[in-house]
């Protein structure tokens, strides 16, 4: 039981870091963006509209479901339509804010 609960204390843990770490993500891409893209020509972008670049990136690098005999795994099933859901809802948070 006491493994159980480790488990799902990390998963917290794992799931609130994520959600600290958004913003910091989406800042540091933009200031990156800004300090070598704009001067070779590419047009500016806000942290929105770097969430957005970061969740479309995810997304296509996202590795396709693969099934090891005959047992799928929970976690590759999950992934494959949590992933997708949750990186389209950000994106468009990230789109609507712009």
């Amino acid at each position: 039981m006491d493994d159980e609960m480790d488990v799902s204390l990390v998963a917290i843990a794992k799931l609130f870091l994520g959600l600290v770490l958004i913003p910091y993500n989406a800042w540091v891409a933009s200031s990156l963006w800004t300090w070598h893209l704009v001067p070779l020509g590419l047009p500016h972008i806000g942290p929105w509209h770097a969430l957005g670049i970061i969740c479309l990136i995810a997304w296509l690098r996202n590795e396709p479901y693969v099934e090891k005999g005959d047992t799928y795994e929970m976690r590759s099933w999950v992934r494959e339509i949590v992933a997708p859901a949750l990186l389209y809802a950000i994106g468009y948070i990230a789109h609507v804010s712009m």
